[in-house]
């Protein structure tokens, strides 16, 4: 097979059976592509270009409103909790809460805290001491 080239014909030449180039105003009679293909070809690539424009423009609009987003969560929050106490043991506390964020006037957070009591509390220690003098009290009025 014989190649043979064209100057004015590389960029758009077709290379035929017989190695000659063609242009596209040059095209073998059996050459299957037609003006309509190429008129396809350019409205399809037209089509595709404004879909990656509205592309790039959604992500550039996800962009902004994600950034808005990640602005609220670094501003100062100033929160308002609600607790109510459903349990309370010697070693466990079981509460339900609200945190409500006054800046955005939105619930901030809402769900159960379970508290692990490792040590004794003041209020046990304070009991623990009274219950001391109350006994000491007893043993002198009992003489």
């Amino acid at each position: 097979m014989k190649i043979k080239l064209v100057p004015w014909a590389l960029a758009v030449g077709v290379l035929s059976q017989n190695g000659t180039v063609f242009g596209m105003g040059n095209r073998p009679p059996n050459d299957p592509a037609t003006y309509q293909d190429i008129l396809n070809v350019q409205t399809q690539t037209q089509a595709e270009a404004s879909r990656a424009t509205q592309a790039e423009g959604n992500l550039s609009n996800q962009q902004s409103a994600d950034e808005g987003r990640i602005n609220q969560v670094d501003q100062t929050k100033v929160l308002a909790e609600g607790a109510l106490r459903v349990l309370d043991t010697k070693r466990f506390a079981v509460e339900l809460f609200d945190d409500y964020d006054a800046r955005r006037t939105v619930n901030f957070a809402l769900g159960a805290k379970v508290t692990l009591k490792l040590g004794k509390s003041y209020e046990q220690r304070l009991l623990e001491k009274q219950e001391r003098e109350i006994n000491a009290l007893r043993a002198l009025l009992v003489k």
